[in-house]
């Protein structure tokens, strides 16, 4: 009975982790595609896809906030806004912005590259795992 228990307090301290870090993946992508669309320029026959000052400032600082405000409402775990929002700012940056850059992106691999971002800076934010050996 201890073992179901602490499994079913395990994956409700790691679903917002992992929720975190595929919510700014999937958001990230999703305004960088939209702004990429928008900016689109044919120059001798290529197209080249790039982002004004404002729109990287909007994508980079209020995606994270999003995601981690969406993480809050449907995990229901209002004490962990401070921790999540670390986790999808260094998700968007450290993973996601080197993903962004590169011309071939799109959500889906900004989902994967996300999600495991978000779960690798979530497992050094928040050290779940001993939650298993108590």
């Amino acid at each position: 009975m201890t073992s179901k228990k602490n499994v079913f307090r395990f994956v409700r301290r790691i679903f917002p982790i992992v929720f975190t870090g595929l919510a700014t993946g999937v958001l990230l992508g999703t305004v960088l595609e939209i702004f990429y669309r928008i900016g689109e320029q044919t120059v001798a026959g290529t197209v080249e896809r790039s982002l004004s000052g404002w729109e990287a400032l909007a994508t980079f600082l209020v995606t994270p906030v999003v995601s981690a405000v969406l993480t809050i409402s449907v995990s229901r775990e209002r004490r962990l806004l401070r921790r999540l929002m670390l986790v999808a700012y260094l998700t968007a940056f450290i993973p996601l912005f080197g993903l962004g850059a590169a011309d071939g992106s799109n959500v889906g691999v900004m989902a994967v590259g996300g999600t495991i971002g978000g779960t690798f800076w979530g497992l050094l934010v928040f050290r779940p795992l001993p939650v298993l050996s108590e």
